[in-house]
């Protein structure tokens, strides 16, 4: 987009970066209006962003000033590596988001988004050029010819639709478009649709959906995964809706706990000491009768030296990584669920995990940590392990789920994550159960998917209540867990 000089600030001593626009742009370019759009680029303070110090006009070429960065760009680095080590690509997306999360707050779109634009430093990555293509944009003349001028100022590979097509309502959404784009490039090693002419890539962009990350390299994780697709999506409505929406997501997978390990899953967190069971709720005072009948239908847990049954699956409790405890009892909906999905095809034998608690009834750690449920497993003969945990996006879950091999705790298979509104969690779920089964299924080459059609899931609020009874029939209240049980049938009939 433009002339890059480095120079020295004499006043100051320093070395600074000089950018001029060539002749083909000024050409086309208000002056005026340019500089004071760069103006308000240069009001962005934020650590991960590289400043406008100055801007100006020599010669009749408008020209700005940023100051000198020590390092590589991310365009360098891929062009030596390749496909970059997991971990990096989340410290670099944290980067980028959160420099995006600041600038959009402030008002200020970049639109030119991509690999070229992330500067790496020894700790962190900075954005650089924020504004500069909006500024550029703006002030066009009106007698420019906006189509070539368009795809001149974005760079085809990470242009969203509504911005090749020169979409005057396109909004920030388009910049969660190219860092999708460039997400895609780091965990794959591929640019989007590349080998194309421009035309051809603006073209595909619009109407041809990428190859999944998760078949391309498949130890990324799920989640992951599944946020940089879904950034990816034609219509700016379908992706994520701001930065802060993916950064938290990113956030999460760089905890110690985020599942950046590509043979681990997520450690999962119990939210509910329940007992394995198939309850079957219908209304009156059978609800009652049937609650407390399902305490009998528990496996002891046993120590055995046998060897694993690979027919065998232990399905730990999901855990809950939304930050918020209004969704706790989502993941013991969840974990209920699939294990009663699971137990009722017969194919499958589901052994039963009951957490450790402490004295005030708080979930130990162990009960979080992927090796603790590993040997719980094993002490069960089961061959196989269901881990999961849940993500908030926006108004909305995104579950997901991996399977383990109890012998040796690496992953067989990440599941397709599922998605609901938070207000429908039941909807995820549903989905969510069918996938483990079928990913099941094909591994014990059994047909486990009829199942999930052959009752319908209950209301959240009927299954809390539902929940609430587990928990005063465990502390030996069978009254209050009856009364419970009551509710949830009044509040859904059907359960």
């Amino acid at each position: 987009m433009s002339r890059v000089f480095v120079a020295e600030e004499m006043s100051l001593g320093r070395k600074v970066v000089v950018k001029v626009l060539p002749h083909e742009l000024a050409a086309s370019v208000n002056i005026e209006r340019f500089r004071r759009e760069i103006q308000l680029a240069a009001k962005l303070q934020h650590p991960l962003i590289v400043p406008v110090l100055s801007a100006g006009v020599s010669d009749g070429l408008p020209y700005y000033t940023m100051p000198l960065v020590q390092g590589e760009s991310l365009r360098a680095r891929l062009s030596k590596s390749g496909e970059l080590p997991i971990p990096e690509v989340v410290r670099i997306l944290r980067d980028i988001l959160s420099a995006l999360s600041y600038a959009h707050e402030e008002g200020v779109v970049h639109r030119d988004m991509k690999p070229d634009n992330v500067l790496l430093t020894k700790h962190h990555a900075m954005v650089t050029d924020f504004g500069v293509a909006k500024a550029l944009s703006a002030a066009t003349n009106p007698g420019s010819s906006l189509t070539s001028l368009g795809v001149a100022l974005g760079t085809p590979a990470y242009m969203a639709p509504e911005q090749a097509a020169a979409d005057p309502n396109a909004d920030h959404r388009a910049d969660l478009y190219a860092v999708g784009a460039t997400a895609y490039e780091m965990l794959t090693g591929r640019q989007l649709f590349s080998g194309r002419s421009p035309q051809a890539m603006l073209a595909a962009q619009a109407i041809e959906t990428p190859e999944p990350v998760e078949k391309l390299r498949p130890t990324v994780p799920p989640i992951l995964a599944a946020l940089v697709m879904r950034s990816l999506e034609k219509h700016a409505a379908d992706r994520p809706q701001s930065a802060d929406e993916m950064l938290n997501v990113v956030q999460g997978l760089a905890t110690p706990s985020g599942g950046l390990t590509p043979t681990m899953s997520l450690p999962v967190q119990a939210q509910r000491a329940k007992k394995s069971r198939i309850p079957v709720l219908v209304g009156g005072a059978a609800v009652a009768a049937l609650a407390l009948g399902a305490f009998f239908f528990i496996r002891n847990r046993r120590e055995s030296a046998t060897p694993l049954d690979d027919a065998r699956v232990l399905v730990a409790p999901f855990q809950n990584k939304t930050g918020d405890a209004r969704f706790d009892a989502v993941g013991g909906m969840a974990t209920d669920w699939v294990t009663r999905g699971l137990t009722e095809t017969g194919v499958v034998d589901v052994a039963a995990y009951i957490p450790k608690r402490d004295g005030r009834g708080n979930v130990l750690p162990e009960a979080y940590d992927a090796a603790s449920i590993i040997r719980e497993a094993r002490a069960a003969t089961a061959g196989k392990v269901v881990m999961g945990a849940y993500y908030k996006q926006g108004d909305s879950l995104l579950f997901q789920a991996n399977i383990l091999d109890a012998a040796d705790g690496k992953s067989l298979g990440a599941v397709s994550p599922s998605t609901s509104l938070s207000s429908a969690p039941m909807v995820a779920i549903s989905a969510m159960r069918a996938r483990i089964a079928n990913a099941l299924g094909e591994m014990t080459r059994s047909d486990l998917g009829g199942f999930s059609t052959q009752d319908a899931p209950p209301t959240f609020d009927a299954y809390k209540e539902f929940l609430q009874g587990e928990d005063a029939f465990n502390a030996g209240n069978h009254t209050g867990a009856v009364s419970h049980y009551m509710r949830a049938a009044k509040l859904d009939t059907n359960y």
